[in-house]
């Protein structure tokens, strides 16, 4: 399968990578400066765990309960005493919200911008000592082997599966018997793709030339080797949340029709279960296999 964009076959894995640090620093050293969307770098868990919820409500983030799912079935109290890599990381907020839990947290990412941020943030919550940043890429993992109890690829997938090795790295650096979750936005969703096609046509945008439209196919090929692979979707009609809803902060009307739409899917849903497919929001958990 072919995950590079026509113009961007003419381009090595060098230029690529090259572009992407320059798109990621500029991102890192503007509104994703502080965690979360917070106003500062210190964070309370509390208030952490209140964006990341359902868009509906007040002061929610748009994708904020695929995070928080992500929270819940990793078990953040758990976490004490384990190691875990926040796979690229950009600003270390994951990684450092882990840190707080009492995880031994790592994080690498190409933007070299990200990872300085990622060390304030860490020396702002008192958990530097817990924490780890460097610049690094997926495709040579800057670890040992068999050395995660859990690994964490949150919305990032689709920046990385262009290059070689992704899955491989993500395995050899994982222990057996630990832990990998990922979240992602799928593109089978057709009101998600409506919308989003919409905005970038009124916006004058067009698509991120530097991004894999994941399917759920490359998601099933991603889990093979590992065990327990568990998949749960969402955002079957609330993908229109994708079209109307900001980040933070939603009107009281939009958030009453995602509240709607949430209600809406989760009837549909249970009752045709085969429709998750169509969803446009995942979480995927599995874990890698004991040696026989």
């Amino acid at each position: 399968m072919r995950y590079r964009t026509p113009d961007q076959e003419h381009l090595s894995r060098e230029q690529l990578l090259a572009a992407e640090v320059v798109e990621h620093n500029e991102e890192y050293a503007g509104r994703h400066h502080f965690p979360f969307g917070l106003t500062s770098m210190r964070m309370q868990k509390d208030e952490v765990l209140r964006i990341n919820d359902h868009a509906y409500k007040q002061g929610a983030y748009m994708r904020g309960y695929r995070k928080r799912r992500l929270f819940e079935l990793l078990d953040l109290k758990s976490l004490d005493g384990q190691r875990v890599l926040d796979a690229g990381c950009g600003n270390g907020q994951h990684a450092v919200f882990f840190a707080m839990f009492g995880a031994f947290a790592s994080g690498f990412d190409l933007s070299d911008v990200g990872i300085e941020t990622a060390r304030e943030m860490a020396i702002a919550n008192n958990v530097q000592g817990l924490c780890e940043f460097q610049v690094g890429n997926a495709s040579e993992m800057p670890y040992p082997d068999d050395h995660f109890d859990v690994i964490v690829l949150n919305a990032v997938l689709h920046h990385m599966l262009k290059y070689p090795k992704i899955r491989e790295e993500a395995f050899r650096v994982l222990r057996p018997g630990g832990r990998l979750f990922i979240t992602e936005g799928l593109r089978e969703n057709p009101i998600y793709r409506v919308l989003r096609g919409a905005i970038l046509r009124v916006k004058g945008g067009a698509p991120d030339q530097g991004d894999v439209d994941l399917g759920l196919d490359d998601l099933i090929s991603f889990a093979e080797g590992f065990e327990e692979v568990h998949r749960e979707h969402f955002c079957l009609f609330e993908g229109i949340k994708a079209g109307i809803a900001r980040p933070y902060a939603n009107p009281l009307a939009i958030r009453i029709v995602l509240f709607l739409a949430t209600r809406v899917d989760n009837v549909v849903l249970m009752m045709l279960p085969g429709l998750s497919r169509y969803c446009s929001e995942v979480v995927m958990t599995m874990r890698k296999p004991h040696p026989q």
